[in-house]
């Protein structure tokens, strides 16, 4: 397995109502890792 981080954030809040919120970038993120064999170390907000 490959180790790494998830860093998430929004500059502003149209990226917010498009659907890039934290929360939707973390899920995204996380469901990829699971997909590919990765693990998360760590997680910046």
């Amino acid at each position: 397995m490959t180790d790494a981080v998830i860093y998430a954030r929004v500059s502003s809040k149209e990226q917010r109502e498009m659907g890039f919120s934290i929360e939707a970038q973390v899920r995204l993120l996380r469901e990829y890792a699971d997909q590919n064999d990765i693990t998360i170390v760590r997680e910046f907000i």
